[in-house]
This record gives C-alpha cells, structure tokens and sequence, in this order.
C-alpha cells in the first residue's frame, strides 16, 4: 500500500481521500466507502464478484473487497454507516 499518498481529511462520522490508488488485499471495514474514479477506472472484486467501473462505485458496510487500479488515482469517502440511515429514515418519511 505504499501508493498511497494523497490528501486526507477526518470529520465526525467521515474520512475524505483523494490522490494514488494502490493495490489493497482482501479487506472489510464498518464505514460505507464511495469511490469517485477521476484518471481512469478502478477495478473492486468481492468474494462474490469482480468488475471494473469508471463511475461511482458504493462498497458497503463489511463487505469484504479488495480495490486494483489501472489508473492510478480517485476520491474516497468513507461513512459511518448510522449517518446514512439516520438520513435515510428521514428521507423516506411521508412528509417530503
């Protein structure tokens, strides 16, 4: 993981990166993490399945992944998953 070494910032509940992908192992984590590719696609294989996407791409909450990168950088946010519900729930409502 030596390719990575971009910018990183922290808030409450959320972890923003942008800069050099690199090659991960078989990993899973309690945040949510979305992918913005912006040099190329980023390749994510699952357990399950392997598949390249030049988008945005959702991994959720302890899916075991792990990232390959053909193109060499991307943005990352990653959500405590709570704060997704949390607004999911209140969109959902009837009241909207």
């Amino acid at each position: 993981m030596s390719d990575w070494a971009g910018e990183l910032t922290v808030g409450l509940g959320w972890v923003y990166y942008a800069g050099p992908v690199g090659d991960t192992e078989f990993h899973q984590h309690y945040a949510v993490q979305i992918c913005f590719p912006f040099s190329g696609a980023l390749h994510i294989e699952t357990p399950e399945k392997s598949q390249t996407v030049d988008n945005i791409l959702v991994i959720g909450s302890n899916v075991s992944h792990r990232l390959s990168s053909p193109s060499p950088t991307a943005q990352l946010l990653y959500i405590e998953p709570n704060l997704i519900r949390k607004n999911t729930a209140r969109l959902s409502t009837d009241q909207m």
